[in-house]
């Protein structure tokens, strides 16, 4: 636990939380993922097993993520190293997350919208489909916030 609690005051120093700018624009779900430092807690297939963080299936979604008020987030490995950042947005009706992952020149890199299973001040959960056209098979990724986590 001491390990952990290094790890996090370390990862709040690099990302930097951005708390304030923008929360009248924010939707009352975008509002629910601010000013927090979400982790990825776990993956689950659509029979609700539990995916190790080292399948290839679901290892990139596992890490760390910020989501600011202004609008931008920052995503981190496991390991605390910057994986991407960009634009972020949840839908008026708390149903979809759209990420435009940009890189270091503001060039888009990627747009990807995920279906979101739960949006809530102490678990975010979205689902992923692997196979396109096949919704039979899906990954829900689980996150908490890191405050949840060090309870």
């Amino acid at each position: 636990m001491k390990k952990l609690r290094i790890f996090v005051a370390v990862l709040v120093t690099i990302v930097g939380i951005n708390y304030a700018v923008a929360a009248d624009k924010l939707n009352k779900y975008e509002d629910k993922m601010i000013d927090k430092v979400w982790l990825t807690t776990e993956a689950l297939n659509q029979n609700n097993e539990n995916i190790p963080s080292s399948n290839s299936a679901v290892n990139g979604f596992f890490g760390i993520a910020q989501y600011n008020a202004d609008g931008t987030f920052k995503m981190y490995t496991q390991e605390g190293k910057l994986k991407l950042s960009g634009d972020w947005s949840l839908s008026d009706d708390g149903k979809s997350r759209t990420l435009v992952a940009k890189k270091p020149d503001g060039s888009i890199m990627f747009t990807r919208t995920v279906e979101n299973i739960t949006v809530e001040p102490e678990t975010y959960t979205y689902r992923i489909y692997p196979e396109q056209n096949n919704n039979n098979v899906y990954y829900d990724i689980v996150h908490k916030p890191l405050s949840v986590i060090l309870k």
